[in-house]
């Protein structure tokens, strides 16, 4: 039989860690062996760090004993920190409103419980020797790589980005066109909307005069003389930290656009589905709306003004108010077949 080193210790069940952690001194107070493993990089609100050394401990929760494998951490924590993907475990339901922590239906602990009550940790010594219940074995193996900086591609995966380089966009200009009947607007009333440019500083004024310039440059708008126009204005760029970000406000023409009736994708039932991957990965549509071709008798309606004239999109613009059904139908109808390891939300297949 294994030497068993039966211990209570405090745990902490933080379901924001997908990570289980032990503190380097709970390891050395019951002697526990260390396995080198390959870094992994913990972010947290005081910094990071990266974790090099794992063991492996038998951890008890009420009736259920798993073999669970825990990151060590060198501080001096009086207590371990169990992490999301251990928790599913232990079959544990956290009702935060009632504060307590259930158990295939039982209570572990609820509002009466005792501050000072701690949960059991049974830790055993990891040895060869055969266990009874396998199922009571996590699959140690499956480890947590942290993202590799890849400073050369393999050969192979250069010559597939070569042959299909052309998918790729060189910038938020470099846009195709889907191959599709082309969108139509239609309204609630036939009177035109029409709008001043907005007044705007100087330096504002450069930026969109340069936008503009590259809109032109790249086939997406074209000069007008519409009878309908809507101001633009520059709106904050998380990315480029600054205000660059050209939107049209289109508020007064959606207002007397018809719905379109698309159903839109929902959240939650994507991520219902996603609930047992664990590898992940997202295609992101560059400039999405500009992809879609814009019939030629509704370019007029689109038109936005500046200081500088008049100009008409070629192509669908982002602000109209069936910009997301029109670009979600289009995707749909191209991606026919379902799939039950995926999904679109908007302009991102994930």
């Amino acid at each position: 039989m294994p030497h068993t080193l039966l211990d209570n210790v405090n745990i902490v069940i933080d379901t924001g860690y997908t990570l289980s952690v032990i503190s380097a001194d709970i390891v050395n107070k019951l002697n526990l062996p260390r396995q080198h493993t390959r870094p992994v990089r913990v972010n947290q609100a005081h910094g990071n760090f990266q974790l090099t050394q794992i063991c492996d401990v038998y951890l008890q929760i009420g009736q259920i004993t798993k073999r669970i494998m825990m990151y060590i951490i060198e501080n001096h924590l009086p207590y371990i920190i169990l992490g999301l993907p251990d928790c599913s475990l232990y079959k544990l339901v956290i009702d935060c409103d009632k504060n307590e922590i259930l158990q295939n239906g039982k209570y572990i602990i609820n509002q009466h419980t005792k501050r000072n009550n701690q949960m059991s940790l049974h830790i055993q010594e990891n040895t060869n020797n055969k266990v009874d219940n396998q199922d009571d074995i996590v699959n140690t193996s499956e480890e947590i790589f942290s993202p590799l900086i890849v400073k050369q591609l393999s050969p192979p995966i250069l010559s597939l980005l070569s042959k299909y380089s052309h998918v790729f966009s060189k910038n938020k200009y470099d846009v195709a066109k889907i191959r599709i009947e082309p969108t139509r607007i239609n309204l609630t009333s036939d009177l035109p909307v029409s709008q001043r440019a907005y007044r705007t500083s100087a330096t504002e004024e450069v930026e969109i005069n340069k936008q503009v310039k590259n809109l032109l440059a790249a086939g997406l708008i074209r000069e007008s003389n519409s009878c309908y126009s809507s101001p633009v204005t520059l709106a904050y760029k998380r990315d480029e930290m600054k205000k660059t970000r050209l939107c049209i406000d289109y508020r007064k023409l959606n207002a007397i656009c018809k719905t379109d009736a698309e159903p839109l994708p929902r959240i939650d039932t994507l991520l219902d589905k996603l609930t047992n991957a664990k590898i992940f990965s997202t295609l992101d549509l560059a400039s999405g709306y500009w992809h879609i071709p814009l019939h030629e008798k509704d370019k007029e309606k689109l038109v936005f003004v500046t200081s500088e004239g008049l100009y008409e999109f070629q192509v669908f613009p982002f602000g109209f108010r069936n910009a997301p059904a029109i670009f979600n139908r289009t995707i749909r109808r191209i991606l026919r077949y379902p799939t039950t390891f995926g999904g679109l939300f908007l302009n991102n297949d994930i």
